[in-house]
């Protein structure tokens, strides 16, 4: 197997930007010891159901996921918001919980949306009598009662919801993609949402939070996909009749002919602007990058090379601004068709100053394939370089899997909470191979160690990497590493596959002491390393 050059140069300063700790967040994770393995930092609770959440008796619709049926729990988990929080702060966890903005509400724990013995056969059935609300000709049921499932969410029933719930609960997201109601909650909300009617809700159910729970930090629209952030869903659903002509989306001219995000966030700042209340901290949304036929990356379980440097490429739409989609998305044209997903966030979010950016879904891959585990290793890293404050990632990955593996690379590779730095450092590469490989660095909180983690995104060939760890401010490296010449010592822990989609994560021998200032590493295929550097007088600890 060949192997190519590449060389990467470190420069060090004490100015670094600080990598937001809440980058490292999943959904629904349930299990507190899991929660600690993976390290993660924020659990979300959210997903379909809880846009219908009736908070008092803990009842949620479950949708389109699963026949739009109420039930108190969800895939065998009771419905405890309350409980969710303190499993999550028990173990040092961060808790987000899903506001509902959607008009009705499960009004019960049993009931469902479209009865066959109502509303006729349907193309699918569970137990006898809870359809999917789609006939057997394919065409949807849309003459059905609401009230057979839903009663209708007011500020007073969240209310009191809120005011059960513990006051220390830190994090809330309004909803979860409210301009997909009319297709995930189309029993309740047949209609695609307009602009100003997610706006009013926001201020509305955003209001009651920010009475309740002063302390929260509160997070929005929660929207469905990067496509979601420019058309309503009133005009998406008529978009096909218009030829997909954004210029006669009645929605979008009833709102100056803007995007629905811009519109979102100016509104939300004229709210403040007028009364001073601000009402949401957070700009989020969520991101499923797709393959060519439309599936997204997470439901596709294939694992050919194709697809595989797929996963890896679409990293790239989180900030390239020269990578094309390779999706359906490349079609919107330039520029909406170069994603760069977080600096046009936080273009978005500067219109409203003091707005932070959110990726509270998103997901390159299943859980148990080596390349999603090294597209999520990737991801982290863009997180951290890129500014994002917070995300999660969906779903929550078992922590002994490839994808929960490169989690804990960052967060706690030696199962004794050993973690990635907190101040961003500058990294350039250069070399035959340097697009085959990423690097992300960081200096530690106490600025007395670099962490250097390397990703070779290459599947077939390994790499000969020379680093220069120690450029950049003098006097600083001087301050950092006791005098010149520098002598350092390294940890160096490895994330790679035993096959195609089995992976571990292992330290590695010590590499050899690193004399003036750098050192020589070969990188497998398809793996992603951590490197922890010290001075030399720095006891390591043992490799045992």
């Amino acid at each position: 197997m060949s192997r190519q050059q590449a060389q990467l140069t470190i420069a060090l300063s004490p100015t670094g930007a600080a990598i937001s700790p809440l980058i490292y967040g999943v959904n629904n994770e349930h299990d507190p010891a899991r929660l600690k393995l993976l390290g993660a930092t924020v659990n979300r609770l959210g997903g379909t159901p809880w846009s219908a959440l009736n908070g008092p008796i803990r009842a949620t619709n479950s949708g389109n996921d699963y026949y739009f049926h109420n039930y108190d729990s969800i895939g065998g988990i009771p419905n405890d918001p309350a409980g969710f929080h303190q499993r999550t702060s028990g173990v040092g966890g961060t808790t987000m919980l899903t506001m509902p903005l959607l008009d009705k509400v499960a009004k019960d724990t049993k009931s469902y949306a479209y009865s066959v013995r109502k509303y006729g056969q349907q193309k699918d059935v569970l137990e006898g009598d809870a359809g999917n609300g789609v006939k057997p000709d394919g065409s949807l049921i849309a003459t059905n009662d609401p009230a057979d499932a839903y009663t209708a969410n007011t500020p007073a029933l969240q209310e009191t919801w809120l005011r059960s719930l513990p006051g220390s609960i830190p994090l809330f997201g309004l909803d979860n993609e409210p301009m997909l109601w009319h297709n995930s909650h189309r029993a309740a909300h047949p209609e695609g949402a307009r602009m100003q009617e997610v706006i009013a809700a926001t201020k509305t159910y955003a209001t009651k939070v920010r009475s309740v729970l002063p302390n929260a930090a509160i997070l929005g629209p929660e929207e469905w996909n990067y496509e979601g952030c420019f058309t309503s869903g009133y005009d998406a659903k008529r978009a096909k009749s218009l030829s997909y002509n954004p210029a006669s989306y009645p929605d979008r001219k009833a709102n100056g002919g803007q995007d629905w995000i811009p519109v979102y966030v100016r509104a939300l700042k004229e709210h403040t602007d007028q009364t001073g209340q601000r009402l949401i901290d957070y700009l989020s949304v969520h991101f499923y990058p797709h393959n060519a036929t439309g599936q997204t990356l997470l439901e596709d379980k294939s694992d050919t090379p194709a697809i595989q440097a797929l996963r890896l490429r679409a990293t790239r739409s989180l900030w390239d601004p020269s990578y094309v989609s390779e999706d359906y998305i490349k079609d919107f044209g330039p520029p909406n068709n170069t994603i760069r997903l977080i600096p046009r966030l936080k273009q978005w979010a500067a219109v409203f100053p003091g707005t932070k950016t959110a990726l509270t879904e998103y997901s390159f891959g299943p859980d148990n394939l080596l390349v999603s585990a090294l597209a999520q290793v990737e991801a982290l890293g863009i997180f951290g370089r890129e500014g994002l404050d917070l995300a999660c990632r969906w779903p929550s990955p078992n922590p002994s899997s490839p994808v929960g593996l490169a989690f804990r690379l960052f967060r706690n590779y030696d199962e004794k909470g050993g973690q990635f730095g907190t101040l961003v450092q500058s990294t350039s590469l250069s070399g035959s191979s340097a697009d085959t490989l990423s690097a992300f660095a960081a200096l530690d909180e106490k600025r007395t160690a670099l962490t250097l983690i390397l990703v070779n995104k290459s599947l077939t060939q390994s790499l000969s990497l020379k680093i220069d760890t120690l450029q950049g401010d003098t006097a600083f490296r001087s301050t950092l590493f006791v005098r010149s010449p520098f002598t350092l010592a390294a940890m160096a822990y490895r994330l790679e596959g035993a096959g195609t989609s089995a992976a571990q994560l292992t330290r590695l021998p010590d590499p050899a002491v690193v004399q003036n200032t750098s050192l020589s590493l070969s990188l497998p295929a398809q793996s992603a390393t951590l490197l922890i550097v010290y001075p030399k007088a720095r006891r390591i600890p043992k490799n045992s």
